[in-house]
């Protein structure tokens, strides 16, 4: 047997998500001891990393030890523990008793598209609404735990859901009819992300079917993109970054999930100019996308740049033109990624390389093609959160710069006049490519249809092109 290290148990709780639900209870473990809570278990397999079975093993005296701390256990709570006697033993030393329920079984909805209907029809459901605060009591009083510690009888609520009364007690058959319909919608809105007011142009998503991805969902996605490249490139390159680098804030949706067809990254608008932040879009077909672009209900005014499969552009521009705007292609790109480093050419000597920072705004806004009132916002992110790369001269002055988007690529490559025919945007190039690849970033760039001397520049330092996958910029602007 072999004990798993924190990295490993990282990889083992990926694989035995796709073992769910007979994995739920070792998954779960592993999920709660990723994220660094107390724990006292150790988890051995019997091979690695094709593992057949998996151990999650306590350790008693560890369990005493954390027991006894006084921070690890507040002990006016409940407490879900599988050694019942070394509980007891505790607890004794604390003066306190145990008290033990009855056991239950784990349940696991792996799909929340395969419900039915909410019964009641649409009424009920639009009626239906989130506890707060000031039902506290109300639900203590009617939980079979809960009132005084001893569990009073139960009481069924005296409303639910605005138009749903309920008179006396309930029936086996009634309460099993209500426990669907509450548990139909809960999924549905667990599937669903919140929507959010529109305010100052602030909001993306007025009402929203997508649902936000977090945490753990966001190193799945990443895993998953993946085995879509190079139709991913862009969103997975974006995702990658997401978790890797604290920048502006940006959001990432799924239409459905674990089993996505669309990913959409969507930065956060909280300043002016944040609009022009790129809008990214993955879809595995156009049925998809129009569908999940129709029920996300989007304030197309709110972004002005998007980046899509040029495949789907009667899509794009249909949509934003339901939605009174209009969608113009300002530019059709291919993709350029580098696979090995080592053909690299050695950097030339004399050179002084260094990083931009903010004091550079002005001067690589100025020289980027696509400037515009608003862009100098996307450009500061790129400058000081993403990598960047610079020649300096003899005045530690920028003569030349290359940048990295919040989606990955290498972008905004330029040189001052005065310094060009020197070499410095292969130099640039190169050095650059070796910064990502040092840090395991992805290699790669996009250059422009027609741009010839740029695809020269990166196919003579051994970037490939994938002809398959054209990518497709979009201005929406309202006239």
């Amino acid at each position: 047997m072999r004990i798993l290290s924190r990295q490993e148990m990282q990889v083992a709780k990926q694989l035995l998500q796709k073992h769910i639900p007979k994995s739920l209870k070792v998954y779960g473990l592993l999920f709660a001891m990723n994220r660094n809570r107390p724990n006292t278990l150790e988890v051995l397999v019997d091979t690695w990393p094709e593992f057949k079975v998996v151990i999650c093993r306590p350790d008693p005296q560890a369990l005493r030890r954390v027991l006894r701390e006084e921070p690890a256990i507040d002990w006016s709570t409940g407490l879900d523990v599988s050694n019942a006697p070394m509980l007891r033993e505790v607890l004794s030393e604390r003066g306190a008793s145990m008290r033990s329920f009855t056991p239950g079984r784990l349940l696991h909805l792996p799909d929340c598209s395969a419900l039915h209907p909410a019964a009641g029809g649409s009424e009920l459901v639009s009626r239906m609404t989130s506890l707060n605060d000031s039902h506290v009591d109300l639900v203590n009083r009617t939980w079979k735990l809960g009132g005084d510690g001893e569990g009073p009888p139960h009481r069924p609520p005296p409303q639910l859901g605005g138009s749903l009364r309920v008179k006396g007690r309930l029936g086996q058959s009634q309460l099993r009819s209500l426990t669907k319909r509450l548990l139909r919608f809960d999924a549905a809105r667990r599937s669903v992300s919140h929507s959010r007011e529109e305010s100052s142009g602030s909001g993306w998503w007025t009402q929203s079917s997508a649902m936000e991805l977090n945490g753990e969902q966001l190193e799945i996605v990443e895993t998953k993109l993946k085995s879509f490249l190079p139709y991913s490139q862009l969103v997975y390159s974006y995702v990658f970054l997401r978790n890797r680098i604290h920048s502006d804030p940006v959001r990432i949706l799924a239409d459905r999930w674990p089993d996505f067809r669309v990913i959409i990254c969507q930065p956060e608008l909280q300043q002016d100019g944040d609009g022009f932040k790129d809008v990214c879009i993955f879809a595995k077909d156009e049925a998809s996308l129009e569908e999940t672009m129709k029920k996300a209900n989007i304030s197309w005014s709110a972004h002005r740049s998007w980046g899509v499969d040029n495949r789907y552009e009667e899509t794009v521009k249909a949509l934003a033109l339901e939605n009174n705007m209009h969608a113009r292609k300002v530019a059709v790109c291919h993709m350029i990624t580098l696979e090995d480093v080592s053909s690299l050419p050695p950097v030339p000597s004399g050179l002084e390389f260094g990083s931009l920072d903010e004091s550079h705004l002005n001067l690589v806004s100025g020289s980027w093609k696509f400037s515009c009132e608003g862009s100098a916002t996307m450009i500061r992110d790129m400058i000081t959160h993403f990598p960047s790369c610079c020649v300096l001269d003899a005045d530690r002055q920028p003569v030349a710069w290359i940048l990295v988007y919040a989606s990955g690529f290498m972008g905004m490559l330029y040189t001052l006049p005065q310094h060009r025919r020197r070499g410095l945007a292969s130099a640039l190039v190169s050095c650059m490519a070796r910064r990502l690849h040092a840090r395991g970033f992805p290699v790669y760039s996009s250059v422009e249809e027609g741009n010839w001397p740029s695809y020269r520049l990166f196919s003579s330092l051994g970037f490939t092109k994938d002809p398959s996958y054209p990518l497709a910029w979009f201005r929406v602007s309202s006239s």
